[in-house]
This record gives C-alpha cells, structure tokens and sequence, in this order.
C-alpha cells in the first residue's frame, strides 16, 4: 500500500511520518540560518502534502515566521510546476535563501529557474527534497 493515504486501512502498510520528515528538514535549514525558506508544495488536497505543510510551519512559527503565505507556493509534482513555482518565487521581490519542495521533481524544476535566472545554487539558495531520484535527462554535465 503507498502511504498516502487518510485514517487508518486494515492492511500491512509502510508508511512515511510526512510532518515529522518536513519538521527534520526545514529545522535543519533554519539551523543553517535561513529564515526565509520557502516551500514549494504539491496539490493541496493530497494528504502527504498537508502533513508536509504542517510540519513546515510548525517550524517556521518557531522561527518566528508566523505568516508562511509568502513563501508557499503549490505545485503538481511535476517538473514543470517546480519551474513555475520557483518563478513566482523569485519575482516577488523578496527572495528565499532556502527552498523546500515536496518531491525531487519540483526540486529539480526549481532548480532549472534559479539556474534560468542567472542564480546559484548552493552561491544564492540550498534546496532540500526529502527523497533522492535522478532524472539524468533533467540535469547538465559541468
């Protein structure tokens, strides 16, 4: 059974605490300093990314952000949407110096409009998923 799910199904299950491992990543980054760490979430109904979300501002509350609007922007989980999501990110005028997206494929969308945009990574933003998945097709030689 994928974990996404809501309550709880009467079969054998391997499952993710979503809240828990985005509280374990954004502390990390605030640990690091950065306060303006902005989150590129995937459809807002599903429930992974509810928990995700919750644990996100569960931290930056404790950080002192208490209004994450901002710095939330939701994608699809697509390449695509985290390009998108990090342009509107970066045109809002105040820029994140962190970002923290849902899946690797937003991360690595996210990654091809900072690089768009004349932007470093890790020189400008560090970018943290909570899974590791390679798309060599997506990615360029250096």
């Amino acid at each position: 059974m994928a974990c996404e799910y809501e309550g709880i199904i009467p079969v054998p299950t391997v499952c993710i605490d979503n809240t828990a491992a985005a509280i374990d990543a954004v502390t990390h980054l605030t640990a690091m300093g950065h306060t303006k760490v902005a989150y590129i979430n995937g459809p807002s109904a599903s429930p992974i990314c509810k928990d995700r979300l919750n644990g996100y501002r569960q931290v930056m509350r404790k950080v002192g952000v208490t209004d994450t609007r901002r710095w939330v922007v939701e994608g699809d989980f697509s390449l695509a949407s985290g390009r998108d999501a990090m342009m509107k990110l970066l045109s809002r005028g105040e820029m994140p110096t962190a970002v923290f997206a849902a899946n690797d494929e937003m991360a690595i969308g996210a990654m091809a409009a900072i690089k768009a945009a004349g932007l470093t990574i890790p020189g400008i933003f560090l970018s943290l998923v909570l899974t590791i998945l390679v798309f060599p097709s997506s990615l360029t030689r250096r």
